[in-house]
């Protein structure tokens, strides 16, 4: 009895060892993938129990170098089983994912603002719009600083409306003012979330907190009343506006992004003829450079 046990398990290694390189070596439990062999680097993708290792190789740290046929990176080596599948197998690999280093692009934004018109006690209202450069500027994996030259159109608007006496025209007149900055904002980021589909590593949102300071410089300023006549001002106010809020990040082809932003902004600099907050909504394009 002895004899046929040994026998048997001699056989059953020399057919383990037989086994063709790349079909043994599979991920035994629900696993993440990273872009580097810590558990804090970026998470590149999610693979489930019996998913198919196609080149692994050792890695410091506990890791394990794998590559499947929909991600590559590092797993912990609790994750896998089976030999190391060192022979390339043809299969296309693609670099794991990071976030770039220096990143850059084109913005659009819409403004809504409530605050008040100089010379007007009441609550006044507008819309407005920005265009920006951005420059995105990684510190590391989850941190980064944003730097975004803008030019900025701000509007509130107002009504006039008559009270007591004999009116001819008891109508309400509005008046609705346009003042355009250049400037440029400081944002500080951190990556809060990054969401997994299988099999697709490369497009999933990762979202983002940003915070920081805009500051803007006025050129000019119009104002127009509800009969379309128009007149021009010269403003002096320099606004300094606290700006915070979220972004989504979607990534395409590896090293173009669209990134969405909301943001709510409050003036904490101008005098007090330009109180206003608001928030506003906006996309950017951009390309990774480095």
């Amino acid at each position: 009895m002895t004899r046929v046990l040994l026998l048997a398990a001699a056989v059953f290694v020399s057919a383990s060892r037989a086994e063709e390189p790349g079909t043994a070596a599979h991920f035994v439990r629900a696993c993440l993938v990273y872009a580097e062999p810590s558990l804090r680097a970026t998470k590149v993708c999610q693979k489930r129990p019996g998913d198919k290792i196609n080149y692994s190789d050792s890695a410091p740290g506990g890791f394990v170098q794998v590559e499947m046929d929909d991600c590559a990176g590092y797993a912990p080596d609790t994750c896998v089983a089976g030999p190391l599948v060192t022979e390339k197998t043809g299969v296309r690999r693609d670099p794991p994912y990071r976030r770039y280093k220096f990143r850059m692009g084109l913005s659009a934004a819409l403004d809504g603002t409530l605050g008040s018109v100089s010379g007007a006690s009441e609550v006044s209202r507008g819309d407005g719009y920005g265009l920006a450069v951005r420059f995105d500027i990684a510190l590391n994996q989850r941190f980064y600083l944003s730097v975004i030259p803008t030019y900025q159109v701000l509007g509130l608007g107002r009504s006039l409306t008559p009270a007591g006496g004999s009116l001819v025209d008891p109508s309400a007149s509005e008046f609705i003012q346009r003042v355009t900055y250049y400037g440029g904002s400081l944002l500080f980021g951190v990556v809060v979330h990054r969401k997994f589909y299988d099999a697709n590593p490369i497009t999933e949102p990762e979202i983002s907190l940003e915070g920081g300071f805009q500051y803007l410089i006025p050129q000019a300023g119009r104002q127009v009343d509800s009969t379309g006549n128009t007149m021009t001002f010269t403003p002096i106010d320099r606004p300094l506006c606290l700006v915070v809020g979220p972004t989504m990040d979607m990534t395409f082809f590896r090293s173009f992004y669209a990134v969405m932003h909301g943001q709510f902004f409050y003036n904490i600099g101008g005098a007090e003829g330009s109180r206003f907050f608001g928030g506003r909504i906006g996309i950017a394009f951009m390309a990774g450079l480095l």
